[in-house]
């Protein structure tokens, strides 16, 4: 799957650092940003080096929050379930 960059991973010394990527909708949460975050979340999370995420927006704020215009039709909960089951310790910043 092709992606566009609307997540950046970082790794260094056992942190990843997440940043959310779509500065031109202030980083909201639409399907194919969530899309490549889930991916990144899982890549993190089998990394057997990271031992903690650090989620961040990138730009002038973290997230607005759900593309609104998306949220109506994309109820899949996965990827929240997801999240809040990783192994690893989750810090937003």
């Amino acid at each position: 799957m092709k992606t566009k960059n609307l997540v950046i991973l970082e790794k260094e010394e056992g942190v990843s650092l997440i940043s959310l990527n779509d500065e031109s909708s202030f980083n909201s949460l639409s399907e194919d940003l969530l899309k490549e975050l889930f991916i990144v979340l899982k890549e993190a999370d089998e990394d057997d080096s990271t031992k903690v995420l650090i989620l961040r927006g990138a730009g002038r704020g973290f997230s607005a929050g759900h593309n609104l215009k998306e949220v109506q039709e994309n109820q899949d909960e996965s990827f929240y379930r997801n999240l809040l089951t990783s192994s690893k310790k989750v810090m937003t910043a």
